[in-house]
């Protein structure tokens, strides 16, 4: 992980409530309700831009807020909005393999999509570098557990 995606993911940690992990200190309704109107915003401006029918789905008991689900051909992508700093990735899978998989090559148009979100004030984090990067930030880990960066943010608790 490059220094200053180090530097934001540390910030983000650092507003971290350590009773409840799934959002930030201060993240009350309002807060939730703001940041979910802007996912919903972006979303329509993906559907409408680029042809697509997209689905908003809420995170529950997760570190993120919502996703933004779309299909392209034989992939399926996930857009998924953090609760922390405006944080974002993009994660797919194929329908007939049996796990998550992430596409090594990001079509034209999941690409511009990734951009809407950016216009829209998202700060994105590229997927693979959050599953190879073990969590060490404020978060009590229990001992021998694997936990990501990605399960920091992007995951359900």
């Amino acid at each position: 992980m490059d220094a200053e995606l180090d530097q934001k993911l540390r910030a983000a940690d650092a507003k971290s409530n350590l009773q409840d992990w799934e959002y930030p200190l201060g993240f009350d309704l309002e807060a939730y309700k703001c940041l979910l109107d802007k996912i919903k915003k972006c979303a329509a401006e993906i559907e409408t831009s680029l042809g697509l029918t997209v689905d908003v789905h809420h995170g529950q008991d997760s570190t993120f807020a919502a996703e933004i689900l779309l299909a392209m051909g034989a992939w399926k992508y996930g857009m998924r909005f953090s609760c922390f700093d405006h944080l974002f990735t993009t994660w797919g899978w194929q329908p007939q393999e049996s796990h998550t998989l992430f596409d090594p090559q990001p079509s034209e148009t999941l690409k511009f999509a990734i951009q809407i979100a950016q216009d829209h004030g998202f700060f994105y984090v590229e997927e693979t570098s959050l599953q190879n990067a073990i969590y060490d930030g404020v978060l009590p880990i229990p001992e021998g557990y694997r936990f990501t960066w990605w399960d920091r943010f992007f995951d359900y608790l």
